[in-house]
């Protein structure tokens, strides 16, 4: 997100005199400048309110991180530049000039499942307790409510696993962590072709 940054460079003619003068730099003409700095940054902050948690905690913080993504893919911020006189930002109100933030497509998307163990006891001698695991993706307050496990993947774009939460018990395993995986890069998938149409 280098649009976050307001970039400043001394004029030639400033800079010859022993002045402190500084113009307006775009992002993508900071390369090769010289003596470019940045003098001020933005700084966004996003609430999300919840309207229903009927969804259950974790689905909820799923919709939620996939709505702040569509936000953000969608926010455009004002052309900015430092002004030595009011030693400030100003920014153009031209709205023709404002620059999208160009997000990483690689962005990681939060993906919830919730576990149902249905394994049987064992209980008679000598029988070993076969395991039988129903895997639900996105599961509602509901059948979160009935789940042994839930599990959280935050998944990359190129399907590197960038943060595991489990709570409940130790119902998965490595076997099925790759099946977990497998169904979160392809929830992944839907998620973002959703997020471009949007």
């Amino acid at each position: 997100m280098g649009g976050l940054r307001i970039w400043q460079r001394p004029t030639d003619a400033t800079e010859e005199e022993g002045g402190g003068g500084m113009q307006a730099v775009r992002e993508e003409e900071v390369e090769g400048l010289g003596r470019a700095e940045v003098k001020a940054f933005w700084t966004l902050y996003i609430d999300v309110v919840f309207i229903s948690l009927d969804h259950g905690a974790n689905g909820v913080v799923d919709a939620a991180w996939l709505a702040m993504l569509a936000a953000l893919r969608d926010t455009k911020l004002p052309r900015a530049w430092w002004d030595a006189d009011v030693d400030g930002v100003l920014c153009d109100p031209d709205p023709g000039q404002r620059l999208p933030l160009g997000l990483k497509e690689d962005l990681p998307i939060v993906l919830s499942f919730g576990v149902f163990d249905v394994s049987e006891d064992g209980s008679e001698e000598g029988k070993r307790k076969e395991k039988t695991n129903f895997i639900l993706t996105d599961p509602d307050a509901f059948e979160e409510s009935l789940c042994d496990e839930t599990i959280t993947l935050s998944l990359a774009g190129n399907g590197k696993i960038v943060k595991i939460e489990k709570s409940g018990g130790g119902a998965v395993e490595a076997p099925e962590m790759k099946q977990l995986a497998a169904r979160a890069e392809e929830r992944r998938r839907e998620c973002m072709t959703a997020l471009k149409g949007v």
